[in-house]
Protein backbone atom coordinates (compact mmCIF):
# COMPACT_ATOMS: atom_id res chain seq x y z
CA UNK A 1 0.00 0.00 0.00
CA UNK A 2 1.29 3.14 -0.90
CA UNK A 3 0.20 6.25 0.89
CA UNK A 4 1.69 10.12 0.84
CA UNK A 5 2.40 12.21 4.17
CA UNK A 6 -0.14 14.28 2.96
CA UNK A 7 -2.53 11.46 3.62
CA UNK A 8 -4.05 11.27 7.32
CA UNK A 9 -2.80 7.56 7.01
CA UNK A 10 0.47 8.19 6.18
CA UNK A 11 0.90 11.04 9.14
CA UNK A 12 0.06 8.12 11.18
CA UNK A 13 2.55 6.26 9.59
CA UNK A 14 4.92 8.57 10.82
CA UNK A 15 4.20 9.00 13.72
CA UNK A 16 4.37 5.07 14.67
CA UNK A 17 7.87 5.28 13.03
CA UNK A 18 8.67 8.10 15.13
CA UNK A 19 7.44 6.37 17.98
CA UNK A 20 9.56 3.01 17.44
CA UNK A 21 12.31 5.17 16.42
CA UNK A 22 12.44 7.11 20.10
CA UNK A 23 11.96 3.40 22.10
CA UNK A 24 14.55 1.94 20.46
CA UNK A 25 17.20 5.06 21.59
CA UNK A 26 15.71 5.08 24.38
CA UNK A 27 16.66 0.95 24.77
CA UNK A 28 20.41 1.73 23.20
CA UNK A 29 20.80 4.84 26.16
CA UNK A 30 20.71 2.73 28.88
CA UNK A 31 22.62 -0.39 27.01
CA UNK A 32 25.44 2.30 26.58
CA UNK A 33 25.54 4.04 29.77
CA UNK A 34 28.37 3.98 31.69
CA UNK A 35 27.21 2.86 35.06
CA UNK A 36 27.26 0.22 37.21
CA UNK A 37 23.42 0.19 38.32
CA UNK A 38 20.38 0.39 37.00
CA UNK A 39 17.69 2.21 38.72
CA UNK A 40 13.74 1.63 37.66
CA UNK A 41 10.86 2.29 39.32
CA UNK A 42 8.16 -0.63 39.12
CA UNK A 43 4.71 0.19 40.43
CA UNK A 44 5.79 2.87 42.82
CA UNK A 45 8.34 0.95 43.93
CA UNK A 46 12.56 2.05 43.14
CA UNK A 47 14.58 -0.69 42.41
CA UNK A 48 18.50 -1.00 41.95
CA UNK A 49 19.80 -3.06 39.60
CA UNK A 50 23.45 -4.03 40.10
CA UNK A 51 26.16 -7.38 39.20
CA UNK A 52 25.08 -9.84 37.17
CA UNK A 53 21.16 -9.06 37.68
CA UNK A 54 22.45 -5.50 35.64
CA UNK A 55 24.19 -7.99 32.95
CA UNK A 56 21.26 -9.88 32.85
CA UNK A 57 19.21 -6.51 32.20
CA UNK A 58 21.33 -5.65 29.18
CA UNK A 59 21.29 -8.63 27.67
CA UNK A 60 18.10 -8.68 27.90
CA UNK A 61 17.82 -4.93 26.43
CA UNK A 62 20.42 -6.26 23.39
CA UNK A 63 17.97 -9.22 22.47
CA UNK A 64 15.32 -6.60 22.30
CA UNK A 65 16.85 -4.54 20.38
CA UNK A 66 18.11 -7.02 17.73
CA UNK A 67 14.47 -8.58 17.38
CA UNK A 68 12.38 -5.02 16.78
CA UNK A 69 14.99 -2.71 15.41
CA UNK A 70 13.95 -3.73 11.95
CA UNK A 71 10.18 -1.91 12.46
CA UNK A 72 7.72 -3.49 9.84
CA UNK A 73 6.78 -0.64 8.17
CA UNK A 74 8.87 1.39 6.23
CA UNK A 75 8.29 5.55 5.32
CA UNK A 76 9.53 7.24 2.12
CA UNK A 77 8.94 10.15 0.20
CA UNK A 78 8.04 10.74 -3.13
CA UNK A 79 9.78 12.09 -6.19
CA UNK A 80 6.62 14.82 -5.86
CA UNK A 81 7.00 15.33 -2.32
CA UNK A 82 10.67 16.33 -2.37
CA UNK A 83 10.12 18.69 -5.44
CA UNK A 84 7.70 20.06 -3.44
CA UNK A 85 9.93 21.26 -0.61
CA UNK A 86 12.40 22.89 -3.07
Amino acid sequence: MEVTTNDEVGEICLMVVEWHEKRLATLQSVVDANTSEIRLNCGGEDVVLTGDIRKGFIAGLNVAIEQFSSFPLKISRSVEEEDDDL
